[in-house]
């Protein structure tokens, strides 16, 4: 939020962070298959972290919070975690590897048995009894955590930008307007940087800059990665590396 005003919001809802945001799940997390998506969330996570700081409320009141838990992720005894080790390890992001025994010993109220593959309750083989094991990788992210009210952290930005001379138009709509695509579950992590993306390259576009044909960059400071934009373009070739999932 730090900078200059930047014109006018349009939402056809009622109030900022009134559709799909409100019913995200708020966790702030890191690990994503590909480089960039990693790095746009862990320089995401360092203005959650510091909330206050990048509205520019030097007196915060009734702002959104990050509960910072630390996350465990485990998957079935097939999958590779090695993209996501290579990231991490790329971008120095903390990370510890446990086995399933330490997940126990540390957290006794899981189980280390996979009901791997998903199955309708339809299927006969619904209520079976596990036969396998999770994967023997165990990833915990000491720094992930959530966001205790994402609908609030929305209005805390419509409200620190308002402040900072920008109009918000609900219950609107207009033609010709610059839009940033994503589901909740997947990039309302990453919103405090997609932020400075689509200023960047609203800046450039009404500058007569191309961004199609030259995408922009935009420098990630607490991550110390050079990020380009193209990576998210929408004429962008299929990313192979991709989960094709909400995962990211």
């Amino acid at each position: 939020m730090q900078g200059r005003p930047c014109g006018i919001v349009v939402d056809k809802l009622p109030a900022a962070g009134y559709g799909s945001t409100s019913s995200t799940c708020a966790i702030i997390r890191t690990h994503y298959s590909t480089l960039e998506g990693t790095a746009v969330a862990y320089e995401s996570s360092f203005y959650w972290k510091n909330w206050a700081a990048y509205l520019n409320q030097k007196t915060p009141k009734d702002l959104a919070r990050f509960i910072q838990t630390g996350a465990v992720v485990f998957n079935n005894k097939n999958f590779d975690w090695s993209k996501y080790i290579k990231h991490h390890d790329a971008l120095k992001i903390p990370y510890e590897i446990w086995t399933p025994a330490q997940l126990l010993e540390r957290m006794p109220h899981f189980v280390d048995d996979s009901y791997f593959p998903p199955r309708r309750p339809d299927d006969p083989e619904f209520f079976n009894s596990p036969v396998d094991k999770i994967n023997p990788v165990v990833l915990f992210f000491p720094g992930n955590g959530y966001i205790n009210d994402p609908q609030l952290s929305v209005e805390n930005l419509r409200q620190a930008s308002e402040l900072n001379g920008t109009t918000f138009m609900l219950n609107s709509d207009l033609d010709g307007f610059y839009l940033a695509n994503g589901t909740s579950g997947n990039q309302y992590k990453n919103g405090p940087v997609i932020g400075q993306i689509m200023a960047r390259i609203i800046e450039a576009c009404e500058n007569g800059h191309d961004h199609d044909r030259e995408p922009v960059t935009l420098m990630l400071n607490h991550t110390d990665y050079n990020l380009n934009t193209g990576f998210f373009s929408r004429n962008r070739d299929i990313v192979g590396d991709s989960s094709f999932s909400v995962l990211g």
